[in-house]
């Protein structure tokens, strides 16, 4: 089955963001969203023999159906979420410090993914850091966790060919026309990059009282 986006002018189908949530949740509701991978999931309807390439693909334990949700797939991405694996202070050429680290690369994968996931550790291993010496993470990655919903109204909007002026008239009503068409902009912008590359991060982080928390199975 294919995902069916649920009416985005309707903010009440939408689930609250709560700074509880297993952000799990909020990556699936991202993912799902991407036409890339509904059209691996059919893919591998008609090849099951590319599951296993097409879950690690996307940083999963195994690809699962975009129409079903979240409660059905809470364990299915992997701790990373990654295709590449990073093996911190064990190679014997480079000892573990807080300047170096040994990836090992799947080069099944295209360059593209590959790069967009080394970014993804990069920017991980900044967090890890800055948690280890507690300090409040100044960046962006989660991009206004709050607004995890509207991007969801935004994401689904776009997959109906809605045009931004459309969208920030139902979305940002109250607000000048001028003035809300730039803040759905910016909203398309974000939505779009978690659903693309940064849905990735969000199974091994939770938000804990103001500061970002590394989590691990």
């Amino acid at each position: 089955m294919s995902f069916i986006a649920p009416n985005w002018r309707d903010e009440s189908v939408y689930a609250k963001f709560s700074r509880n949530d297993n952000l799990t949740f909020w990556a699936w509701e991202f993912l799902r969203r991407n036409s890339v991978y509904q059209a691996d999931w059919i893919t591998c309807q008609s090849k099951p023999e590319l599951a296993e390439l097409l879950a690690e693909k996307w940083g999963m334990v195994e690809i699962a159906d975009p129409s079903s949700d979240w409660a059905r797939h809470w364990d299915c991405f992997t701790t990373d979420g990654s295709t590449i694996r990073v093996l911190w202070g064990t190679s014997v050429a480079v000892p573990e410090s807080e300047s170096y680290f040994t990836p090992i690369i799947d080069l099944r994968h295209s360059v593209d993914v590959l790069e967009a996931q080394f970014k993804a550790i990069l920017l991980e291993r900044e967090r890890l850091i800055q948690h280890r010496g507690m300090v409040p993470y100044k960046g962006r990655p989660q991009r206004a966790v709050h607004l995890y919903p509207q991007y969801l109204r935004v994401l689904d909007a776009l997959s109906c060919s809605v045009k931004i002026p459309e969208m920030a008239s139902i979305l940002l009503p109250h607000q000048d026309i001028e003035g809300a068409k730039k803040t759905v902009q910016n909203w398309k912008t974000a939505a779009t990059k978690i659903r693309d590359e940064t849905y990735r991060m969000l199974p091994a982080h939770q938000l804990f009282k103001g500061w970002i928390r590394v989590v691990s199975k």
